[in-house]
């Protein structure tokens, strides 16, 4: 039906001709309705109306996204939309009076007619799914409702459909059911392979998951034997001739490394010896592909996918066989060594009374201990690692939370102190000013517990002022004399870094005050262009012989070792000197950033 045309090219005359002579039932005399007089007598108030209407209709129906077609109960076509020209091929020109059969593919012409029975029967035909024909030869999937038209007197005169493609929505289903397919195969052949007591237990799921995920029609495994030549260790669907023929072939060699796949999408169309050639297509394969089977990074033989027709070998195809090919060739290597380890272990007992298996059952016993003994090492400090990332981690918080709620808190009691001992009796007010300088040093002492547990200039400001603000209070503290020098020119390092040498400071000036008796102390931190050096040094009574070597074999000195792991884990060094003199540590850890030239400053 085109835009402008009043009415469809449905005539109840030529639906009567399709019933082979049988007359109309109605009279010809039969009285016209009140419209049509009026429209025979050329009224235009109301023809114009209904060719607005008939022109919006045609509109609609040519502006559908699904094919909309007309057809008579003899099934010729009388009308077809743009959607029926887009979907099908067809032109409406070509395709208006022709048979419904020009898009029916041969194989469903019975369905035709099983709906020409239900039409005259006056019932509709619902989202009915189906395949018809396009012009080029293409089928398509497409979803059908068919309906009856009938005429003014109610005779079924022919019929109305409209069919949506639903191709795309095929196809999506068809790719979910092959990967659903896909994917079980791969489980199953993950758990036969998990089951598998013997090489054939192997072999027969390898080849299964082959058939059943790629869909091929035969498939084969062929591995390296020991003179490094590749033969069929198990197949399905293949000649006796045609192994024997293509025994020991293989496009790569034992020691190639890398090998690719390699897809024959046609093998009438591949570069082949003519005898090769005639063997494959004698065999009736028509596509074939090759696919290596590595483990370890060696190669250790193929499996083959052969089709009986041309097949395009899609990359989802390609990286299946892949996933495959590892699983199989773990499997196969697995098996091999598990038969090796047994030959192996009956060779042990068969030595066993000897010396020598003795000595190398200890050693590979000694060896898998250390390793254990490592492992264990390893484990332990990444635990200490996490602990010491949650001890500052909670500093921090305990911090902030004794400086905003406590320090808050004592705030505005200081300030309500300060307001009522200008308010009370003057017998009062020295009292309230005592308990208003308590306050005051309940509040600067709280303060400085919170930035002892962690300075807010550090994340702020950086080391150097968080250095010069915490060497100056453990002065005014301990009246220990410290000599604070920084590079100049130290600027910003890692906030991980800052906070390693900050707490390396921190724990070895409480061990200067709490343990060598010295009066003085020296800091020197200094930086170079990859790395940075700290060194603090007392000049107190020293630390033992006996202690020092204890201390470095790590058997001691939980502040010492505290600060021995945080080094290491920065990939730094440190060391600790000491004598009746005094005692000198020092630390040296990488930094990535260049960095500025050194000028020594005081702080004392």
């Amino acid at each position: 039906m085109t835009p402008g045309k009043s009415k469809p090219a449905f005539k109840p005359k030529k639906a009567g001709a399709s019933e082979k002579g049988k007359k109309s039932a109605r009279p010809a005399s039969r009285p016209r309705s009140a419209s049509a007089r009026s429209n025979n007598g050329n009224d235009p108030r109301l023809a114009e109306p209904v060719l607005q209407a008939t022109s919006l209709l045609a509109a609609i129906v040519d502006s559908s996204d699904d094919a909309i077609i007309s057809k008579t109960l003899n099934g010729i076509i009388t009308s077809w939309n743009k959607s029926a020209e887009r979907i099908f091929g067809y032109a409406a020109k070509e395709a208006i009076g022709k048979p419904i059969t020009l898009i029916i593919p041969k194989d469903r012409l019975e369905e035709e007619k099983h709906i020409i029975r239900q039409l005259k029967r006056g019932k509709r035909v619902d989202h009915f799914e189906t395949v018809r024909a396009r012009k080029d030869g293409s089928l398509l999937n497409v979803s059908v409702t068919i309906s009856p038209v009938k005429d003014a007197d109610g005779r079924v005169v022919g019929a109305s459909k409209v069919a949506r493609d639903i191709t795309f929505r095929k196809d999506g289903e068809k790719a979910l059911a092959d990967r659903m397919r896909r994917q079980r195969a791969l489980y199953q052949l993950a758990d036969q392979l998990h089951r598998a007591k013997s090489m054939e237990d192997i072999y027969a799921a390898g080849l299964d998951a082959i058939l059943g995920a790629l869909h091929c029609h035969r498939a084969s495994i062929l591995l390296f034997d020991e003179s490094g030549v590749i033969r069929f260790v198990s197949w399905r669907g293949l000649s006796d001739n045609y192994r024997k023929a293509t025994d020991g072939h293989s496009p790569w060699t034992l020691s190639d490394e890398n090998p690719g796949v390699i897809c024959m999408e046609d093998v009438q169309k591949a570069e082949l010896p003519e005898t090769l050639r005639s063997t494959i297509r004698g065999e009736g394969i028509g596509a074939l592909a090759f696919i290596p089977l590595i483990a370890g990074g060696q190669l250790i033989g193929k499996f083959m996918s052969y089709f009986n027709e041309p097949h395009c070998f899609i990359d989802d195809e390609v990286e299946l066989s892949l996933t495959i090919a590892r699983q199989l060739a773990f499997a196969i290597t697995r098996s091999r060594s598990d038969e090796a380890l047994r030959q192996s272990e009956e060779r042990f007992r068969n030595l066993s009374e000897t010396l020598d298996a003795e000595v190398r059952a200890r050693t590979l016993e000694l060896e898998q201990r250390n390793q254990e003994v490592l492992e264990g090492a390893n484990r332990l400090r990444e635990l200490s690692r996490r602990m010491m990332q949650v001890q500052d981690e909670e500093r921090r918080h305990i911090a902030r939370e004794l400086h905003d709620s406590a320090g808050q808190v004592l705030a505005v009691l200081g300030m309500k102190m300060g307001h009522l001992a200008e308010q009370v009796r003057p017998e009062l007010r020295s009292p309230a000013q005592e308990i208003l300088q308590l306050v005051q040093q309940l509040t600067q002492e709280l303060r400085t517990m919170s930035y002892l547990l962690h300075p807010p200039l550090l994340d702020e400001i950086g080391l150097a002022a968080a250095l010069n603000w915490y060497v100056q209070g453990v002065m005014e503290r301990s009246k220990i004399d410290i000599n604070l020098s920084i590079s100049e020119d130290m600027g910003r390092l890692p906030p991980e870094l800052e906070l390693i040498l900050f707490r390396l400071v921190q724990e070895s000036l409480t061990n200067v005050h709490r343990h060598s008796g010295s009066k003085t102390a020296s800091i020197r931190v200094t930086r170079e262009d990859d790395h940075v050096s700290l060194e603090v040094q007392d000049r107190g009574k020293g630390i033992s012989r006996e202690r020092l070597t204890e201390i470095q074999m790590q058997g001691a000195g939980v502040g010492i070792q505290g600060m021995r792991e945080r080094v290491r884990q920065f990939h730094g060094d440190m060391n600790i000197d000491s004598d009746e003199n005094g005692t000198r540590i020092m630390a040296v850890l990488p930094v990535k950033t260049k960095a500025a030239p050194t000028v020594t400053r005081a702080a004392s």
